[in-house]
């Protein structure tokens, strides 16, 4: 493990992985179904990986078990179709004074311009079946419904069926320089778009977008990794209409922070997430190349500033809960 000025330098790679994601319709032939039931995820070696860097590990008791995710079988696609599209109008809270929370004595975070409160029924979240006649399964729980759940959008890499791509209706996308890139520069912008989703991945990072400013720390110890996952703007359907977000990424360590741009959908896969997060804890030269031992995970949903924050100690150790303005456990 390299260490620079006194800061952990944890590499990164690209992580890309099939699962079971998405059925658009149900008359797919019980011959692809077979096929696909049979298919293992191997993928994930040659995708890769994450960023990470650094912190302590804590000694906290965890508050609820996340199933381990070491080999998934495809099932028959499952595509999500657009639920929650509804228009919800961005958050347009004032700026609230800047308070630095901290966690297991390492991971820092703050969001200026949220609200403290906010009302459960206007975040879209993954309970099973929704408004719209879709049915989306979230078994982390904890706030994560806000982001990710079954089925969901994912990135793929160049083993995957372009038959299953192509019946995704684009909420399958491949692994490239287009929807994951590292950021060698001193800052970075990009696009949080319409309806879909960005997530980046490092040691430290502060992010604006819209009304928000988000700022995650690791410390100078190499045992804290963060993911910053965010939800666009919701789709409105119409053409000649711009409801794509600007986002600003700065105080990062250059060359060791990595940005995915995940398809438009109702959510991102809950099983792609659990198998980046095992990237993170054990491989793809996190903090070296053995991983980093602590993940923190902060989700923010621009229609209406809902925030959740998690924490994960260790490979298949429990999901915590940090903090949350609309979850309640």
């Amino acid at each position: 493990m390299a260490v620079e000025s006194h800061h952990c330098d944890c590499n990164s790679t690209r992580i890309g992985v099939c699962h079971n994601l998405a059925q658009q319709t149900k008359t797919l032939t019980q011959k692809k179904e077979n096929e696909m039931k049979t298919t293992k995820i191997f993928i994930l070696f040659i995708l890769v990986v994450l960023l990470t860097s650094c912190g302590v590990v804590p000694n906290t008791s965890a508050t609820q078990a996340v199933p381990t995710q070491t080999e998934i079988v495809i099932a028959p696609p499952v595509v999500p179709t657009d639920a929650a599209t509804e228009i919800v109008s961005p958050t347009e809270a004032p700026a609230t004074s800047t308070t630095v929370n901290e966690f297991n004595n390492v991971a820092e975070w703050t969001i200026e311009g949220s609200k403290d409160l906010v009302d459960p029924s206007v975040v879209s979240q993954a309970n099973g079946d929704d408004a719209f006649g879709n049915h989306f399964d979230n078994a982390v729980g904890l706030g994560s419904q806000m982001i990710i759940a079954e089925p969901g959008t994912l990135l793929v890499g160049p083993g995957f069926d372009p038959a299953i791509m192509a019946e995704s209706d684009g909420r399958i996308d491949w692994i490239s320089p287009i929807t994951q890139q590292m950021l060698g520069t001193e800052t970075f912008s990009t696009n949080t778009a319409e309806g879909a989703f960005t997530w980046a991945t490092g040691a430290k990072m502060t992010v604006k977008v819209r009304d928000f400013t988000i700022t995650v720390n690791s410390g100078e110890a190499c045992s804290n990794n963060w993911f910053v996952m965010i939800r666009g703007l919701f789709a409105d359907g119409q053409q000649d209409s711009d409801r794509n977000s600007t986002t600003h990424f700065s105080n990062y360590v250059a060359g060791h922070t990595q940005v995915m741009w995940y398809p438009a959908g109702a959510y991102i896969s809950e099983e792609n997430f659990l198998q980046v997060a095992e990237l993170s804890h054990t491989d793809g030269r996190n903090c070296g190349k053995e991983g980093t031992s602590g993940l923190s995970v902060l989700m923010l949903d621009l229609n209406t500033g809902a925030y959740t924050i998690l924490y994960q100690a260790n490979l298949n150790e429990p999901w915590q809960f940090i903090a949350s303005n609309w979850f309640k456990q």
